[in-house]
């Protein structure tokens, strides 16, 4: 109509919202409960009297090592210092006893006991034996040769020795219970061997010397040029080995008359030896 005012726009009807579904409850999560693990029973008297006893052993036992020093085991230590004990005894009595044994096997000791005694008497450490000098030995031997009493009935006389070497065997002969006739075989044996000379050497088994020793060398018995091939046996010490390496004849024919002794009995048996297989 005429006259009217302004026609009111219609009002927006408001916008439904979208409904939305409840969501579930998550269903509450069951706790298992653990069962408890059952108490220890109560100690007994005596559990509780052996505790006891355990804790005074303990407590009397602090009472009696003093405050700076503690012991655990084996181990002792004295403040920061701490020295396994068994071990260093046991590591100190080997090394003795290798000391020993290489002393033994020397000549120089007989028992354990000995370096100690001579410590204690005030004399020091047992010197290492060393060899005899070879007139010394021949002097001795001589002497005994001449000593020696006549066969009862006389008898024949004694072979003539040649040679510095051969009259050292005659005189060693009875230092191994041998008649002067054995002289006779030793010479032939040796003349074939060596010809009695104290640097022959053997070109096809190197076996050196008078008696022509082959492989018997020891660690301390080499000849300073490394010739080892008697050794600390049959009589010889090591020091004296050494020397029939550097070819002393003494000595040679020495280890020579003993394994001769110890392998042969005899002369005569180890030249009837010779004689059917050319080796001794």
């Amino acid at each position: 109509m005429p006259g009217a005012g302004p026609k009111a726009e219609p009002k927006a009807e408001p916008k439904a919202e979208p409904k939305t579904e409840p969501k579930p409850k998550a269903a509450a999560k069951s706790r298992a409960r653990r069962p408890r693990a059952p108490k220890p029973p109560p100690p007994t008297r005596g559990q509780r009297a052996q505790r006891g006893a355990i804790r005074e052993t303990r407590r009397q036992a602090r009472e009696l090592i003093p405050s700076g020093i503690a012991g655990t085991g084996p181990d002792v230590k004295a403040g920061p210092v701490s020295a396994p004990v068994i071990p260093l005894l046991l590591i100190g009595l080997g090394g003795y006893f290798m000391w020993f044994g290489v002393h033994y096997w020397r000549g120089d000791l007989k028992w354990p006991s000995d370096p100690i005694k001579s410590v204690l008497q005030g004399k020091g450490l047992p010197p290492a034996s060393t060899a005899a000098p070879e007139s010394a030995l021949l002097t001795a031997y001589e002497a005994q040769e001449n000593s020696a009493s006549p066969a009862p009935g006389g008898g024949t006389q004694a072979p003539v020795a040649s040679g510095a070497a051969q009259n050292t065997a005659k005189l060693l002969l009875s230092k191994f219970g041998w008649a002067a006739s054995e002289l006779v075989p030793l010479i032939s044996l040796w003349n074939r061997e060596s010809g009695w000379n104290a640097s022959a050497r053997n070109p096809t088994s190197g076996a050196y010397g008078i008696a022509q020793a082959l492989g018997h060398g020891q660690a301390d018995t080499a000849a300073p040029d490394g010739t080892n091939e008697y050794g600390a046996e049959y009589g010889l010490t090591a020091a004296q080995a050494q020397q029939a390496n550097a070819g002393s004849t003494t000595f040679q024919i020495m280890w020579g008359l003993g394994y001769i002794q110890a392998v042969y009995g005899s002369p005569a048996n180890a030249w009837a030896h010779e004689q059917q297989f050319g080796w001794y």
